[in-house]
């Protein structure tokens, strides 16, 4: 079973005023932490059954060369909306068995939460699967490969929540740990909420 795993990283920032993906939480950069928390998620399961892989997808160059650096895959583009960038991504995918999509921007999500959602994944099999509690649903999202083809030609500035609504009936809740996991930071304000009142745990 092959899963792609595709931090999106690629967003302007324009509500953050500046690069939010490099920007400190908790004394780490929000792009050191995705990377760290997804890295884990090999260790995760058994070689010989699930075969997980990172694919970074950015406009900023510095976001490029630390993956680089990591050793994780990354797609350094300058592409103008959401639906390309994954459409770009997803090329990098054909073969594989699902597709994982995780933001940057979410520092108290956990990886055992990402590791549940592909477990939900193994166990059901087709479908779309999002990270969930409570009333409020969010990121990380996986689609099976019966997916890839609309994925490759969303709808222009759509992302994946739009095929969640196009097909709600093949939605699977995951649940998480806690609802923080869920906060995203767009704006200084956020990044200042979510640092009181969470540690930033793997």
């Amino acid at each position: 079973m092959k899963i792609g795993v595709i931090i999106m990283a690629s967003g302007l920032s324009n509500r953050f005023g500046g690069n939010k993906l490099l920007a400190e939480f908790k004394g780490r950069r929000l792009i050191d932490i995705i990377v760290d928390k997804t890295g884990m998620l090999g260790e995760s399961f058994a070689k010989d059954t699930v075969s997980i892989d990172r694919l970074v997808l950015t406009r900023t160059r510095e976001v490029s060369e630390y993956c680089t650096g990591e050793g994780v895959p990354v797609i350094l583009h300058q592409l103008p909306t959401r639906n390309e960038a994954i459409a770009l991504g997803m090329e990098r995918m054909a073969g594989y068995d699902a597709c994982m999509f995780v933001g940057c921007d979410q520092p108290l999500l956990r990886t055992v939460s990402i590791k549940r959602v592909i477990e939900e994944f193994l166990t059901g099999g087709r479908g779309i699967y999002r990270l969930s509690i409570d009333d409020l649903i969010g990121n990380p999202i996986l689609f099976s490969k019966e997916y890839f083809p609309e994925l490759m030609a969303l709808p222009e500035k759509k992302g994946g929540a739009y095929l969640a609504r196009k097909y709600p009936d093949e939605v699977r809740l995951v649940s998480a740990v806690d609802k923080w996991e869920l906060a995203d930071i767009d704006t200084p304000d956020d990044l200042v909420l979510l640092s009181s009142v969470g540690r930033n745990e793997k």
